[in-house]
């Protein structure tokens, strides 16, 4: 069973210890496409969190080409229909009080890409890059205004291992008013 709970352990103070595996990470992205694995981003400013989800497409669609067929269409659309409702993705402390105020889901693969154009545009450098070797991935974006940021003590990420099975570890960085932490859940 996964361990789906990331604590914020270094970023407020008195937070239990998640059982995950803690380590130090060059950078704050992925460093390879590796499939099975994403990355996800963490930021706590002030009472704006950020929250920024990368992904090989074949994690989450089952594959990372141009769908094929009208069924392979379907289920890119449906990533890209769950992403975009991060409700549906992760589960902030409800005493938080975050409300969402930006999102941005794109991907090579969707053509037109969905939510915020202004923040998509920093991916438009990275998506001309992509090799035409069919390795596409998925990238998430969420902003949320926290009213109580001193409540933020996790994130529940349970539903989206339980939606996309093919995720079986997530690298997390986590930057706070206390520093740094990486964490990996599997």
């Amino acid at each position: 069973m996964h361990y789906l709970l990331l604590s914020f352990a270094l970023l407020l103070p008195g937070i239990a210890q998640a059982q995950t595996h803690d380590h130090e990470h060059a950078n704050n992205s992925l460093d390879a496409h590796v499939h099975g694995e994403a990355g996800l981003d963490v930021a706590l400013e002030g009472k704006q969190l950020e929250l920024q989800l990368h992904s090989p497409a074949m994690n989450l669609a089952g594959f990372e080409r141009a769908p094929a067929n009208a069924r392979e269409q379907a289920r890119l659309n449906a990533v890209r229909d769950f992403l975009t409702q991060p409700e549906k993705v992760f589960t902030l402390p409800a005493e938080a009080g975050c409300a969402l105020e930006r999102e941005a889901v794109s991907s090579e693969l969707f053509g037109v890409a969905a939510g915020d154009e202004d923040h998509l545009a920093l991916h438009d450098e990275a998506s001309e890059a992509v090799p035409a070797d069919d390795h596409h991935d998925i990238h998430a974006y969420y902003q949320f205004t926290c009213a109580k940021p001193q409540a933020l003590r996790s994130i529940d990420l349970r539903n989206l291992f339980r939606h996309y099975p093919g995720l079986q570890e997530l690298d997390v960085q986590l930057i706070g008013p206390r520093g740094q932490k990486g964490q990996t859940l599997n």
